[in-house]
């Protein structure tokens, strides 16, 4: 089924994962953006748009645990759109429901269905390593949400 343009996207709820990760990339934003590729860091706005690979990565390695290979039955789905201008855009798909998880999208922001579906969107294995592993930058950001994760434990 075709969803009209300006139909908002079905957004998952936001859980405690995607709130932590989200709270370490806009730290990393304020300090410089050292988590961001140059290319994006030079043009760096008020969005979160250059963290969606390694956000949607480290989403992905710490909700899915174990069973991470979507071909072998895990429950969210990388997907990929690739621009001309921007190179791409990453988020999951939650299998069990179709919802989206968009990491670029902070609380309160909507984000047209368009942006999710058409010419260039495909399912996608990372890059860096398929479902191996998580790529160097996404391994450092899995290290600060494990730790703030860590401190609001012990606090």
């Amino acid at each position: 089924m075709r969803r009209r343009r300006g139909t908002a996207a079905r957004l998952a709820d936001r859980d405690e994962l995607f709130l932590t990760i989200q709270a370490v990339l806009e730290e990393d934003r304020r300090d410089g953006g050292g988590l961001m590729l140059k290319k994006y860091r030079d043009q760096r706005d008020e969005t979160l748009g250059g963290y969606c690979t390694i956000a949607t990565e480290t989403y992905f390695y710490l909700q899915e645990g174990e069973d991470l290979d979507p071909r072998a039955g895990g429950g969210l789905q990388p997907m990929m759109r690739r621009y001309e201008d921007t190179g791409g855009h990453w988020w999951l798909v939650r299998k069990s429901d179709g919802a989206i998880i968009d990491l670029t999208i902070r609380p309160g922001e909507a984000s047209d269905a368009a942006n999710y579906e058409g010419e260039g969107v495909r399912r996608s294995g990372f890059m860096m390593h398929g479902y191996r592993e998580p790529s160097k930058r996404a391994k450092a950001l899995i290290a600060r949400v494990q730790a703030r994760r860590a401190a609001t434990c012990d606090s």
